[in-house]
Order: C-alpha cells, then sequence, then structure tokens
C-alpha cells in the first residue's frame, strides 16, 4: 500500500518537525555545555531549591510516557466513517502531540541543571528524550499499518 502523494506530503511534514524538535533538545545540550565551561564550577541559580527535585523530575518523565501512551491511544482512535484523509491528519496530530511530550524529560533536566548545576541529571532525561524520540520517529510502514487497520473494509488509499 502507498501513500497517496497529499498524505505522503504530510507524513514527510511530520518527519521534518521531529527533526526540527530533535535538533531544539540537542540545543539544549549545547546550553548545558556553554554554562559549565563559562561559570565553572556551575552550581545552579538556585541549588537549595533543587536538592529533592531530581527524583520528582524523574517521576514526571515516567509520567510524560505514560501520558504519551494514552493520548496516542485515544488521539488515533478511529470512527467507522473516517476516510484517509481524516485519518492521516489524525496520525499528524497524534505525532506532534506526541513528539512534545517526548520533549518534556529534556526540559525537565535543562530546569534541573540551571536551578541546581544537575549536569549529569540533565544528559540522564536528555537520553530518555532522544531514545523517546528515536521510538516514535514517523516511520511510513507504522503508518501505512495504521491507516490500513484503521479504514472500513470496504474503503482503500487512493493512489
Amino acid at each position: 500500500m502507498q501513500l497517496p502523494l497529499e498524505m505522503n506530503k504530510l507524513f514527510q511534514t511530520s518527519r521534518i518537525i521531529s527533526g526540527a524538535m530533535l535538533l531544539t533538545v540537542l540545543v539544549y545540550a549545547v546550553i548545558v555545555e556553554v554554562m559549565r565551561r563559562q561559570l565553572d564550577p556551575f552550581q545552579g541559580f538556585a541549588a537549595s531549591r533543587a536538592a529533592q527535585l531530581p527524583d520528582i523530575f524523574y517521576g514526571l518523565a515516567l509520567m510524560a510516557l505514560v501520558a504519551i501512551r494514552v493520548l496516542r491511544k485515544a488521539l488515533l482512535k478511529s470512527s467507522p466513517g473516517d476516510d484517509e484523509k481524516i485519518l492521516v491528519r489524525r496520525m499528524v496530530v497524534a505525532h506532534i502531540v506526541t513528539y512534545c511530550l517526548c520533549e518534556i524529560p529534556a526540559i525537565l533536566g535543562l530546569v534541573l541543571f540551571l536551578m541546581g548545576g544537575h549536569y549529569r541529571e540533565f544528559y540522564v532525561l536528555l537520553l530518555f528524550t532522544l531514545l523517546l524520540m528515536v521510538l516514535y520517529f514517523p516511520k511510513i510502514d507504522h503508518w501505512e499499518a495504521w491507516l490500513r487497520k484503521s479504514m472500513s473494509p470496504g474503503q482503500s488509499l487512493r493512489p
């Protein structure tokens, strides 16, 4: 099954958005490293308030994963009358929401670093974000399989 041209464009747009968001997360690492080198030793701007935050932020990062699973399932739920355009647009929305949620651990890590100078925790949370982004990066075979499963028996994708 081949995606029609319009839908293929939406798929490619999703990949471009994903790449841009991935690069944004990598900019966080550049910010952390520049600050660490410029302000050595960087202790954070609110170190006294950041002592208990790593454990809380790790929990929030795991909650982001749960939110991804729950929201994707809800956003990708199809109705019997949905045509391929509606289904593909639903996939695009689900993907962008997913990628926004994937970014949460890295943002939390950046906050930890800025507040308490926790650069190791930043990198752990950044790696978690990168793992999520790789797992949920748009793949054409996944889109096609979901569309095939979601379409009514009498429907087929237009070439």
